[in-house]
């Protein structure tokens, strides 16, 4: 179990063992930083660690798991669930690609918040496996450099490229241009990409503004399918 661990935990990072690691129904949920839950099979977990590889080759999850293995909880199926802490650091000497689009070497270095991880080990075929990994919550984040977000949106908001807030009704139908919707649930993530495009040059504003086009022509392509398909809903 200590040697499954090391492997998918090690520095430097090694996405070889990490498949080999995890079994092959492997599913990944994140709870935190991404503008929705995200829940991701095995092959785009992986993809998303060899991108990371790519854009930051010395990337350290500086691991802790919270209890010796024997008394980690066990239900009665023999699943193992491991409580680990990770706070990874990186440095961006790589091309980093992300949705095909490629962030050149910026060197800078990143640190990310302490998160909470749940592992679930399976046995499959006689071999202990990581069936699922939950990241379930942001501990502390007074150290990091990503505004508080973790994993690949951490990395994005650190390289002044954040991911767009998830498009969502306001709950104030129309605010006074003064007035700040403090129920909105995404009012963190938006203030935090204001201040991270304020802060940017033109280039990197006329980029941005090239990005948000971007999404909303996917957004109306999306839209005028459900438009073609919703009378034959009825």
């Amino acid at each position: 179990m200590d040697a499954l661990l090391a492997d998918f935990f090690g520095a430097p990072l090694n996405v070889q063992k990490q498949d080999d690691a995890c079994a092959e129904t492997l599913l990944a949920r994140t709870l935190h930083s991404w503008p929705h839950e995200q829940v991701v099979s095995k092959r785009q977990y992986l993809d998303y660690n060899q991108a990371i590889l790519q854009g930051f080759p010395d990337w350290n999850y500086h691991a802790k798991i919270l209890k010796d293995i024997t008394e980690q909880v066990r239900d009665s199926q023999g699943n193992i669930y491991i409580d680990v802490m990770i706070e990874p650091t990186c440095t961006h000497t790589g091309v980093f690609e992300f949705l095909r689009e490629k962030f050149e070497p910026t060197y800078k270095y990143i640190r990310l918040p302490v998160e909470w991880l749940t592992l679930t080990i399976s046995l499959v075929s006689g071999r202990h496996k990581i069936a699922f990994i939950s990241s379930n919550k942001i501990i502390d984040s007074t150290s990091a450099s990503t505004s508080g977000l973790g994993g690949i949106p951490g990395i994005l908001m650190a390289l002044g490229r954040p991911l767009a807030p998830p498009v969502t009704d306001m709950l104030a139908p129309v605010p006074p241009l003064t007035a700040v919707d403090t129920k909105d649930p995404n009012l963190k993530l938006r203030m935090q990409v204001l201040k991270q495009v304020s802060k940017g040059s033109q280039q990197e504003r006329d980029h941005l503004r090239e990005r948000v086009l971007r999404q909303q022509d996917e957004l109306q392509r999306h839209l005028d399918y459900l438009a073609a398909i919703r009378n034959y809903c009825t």
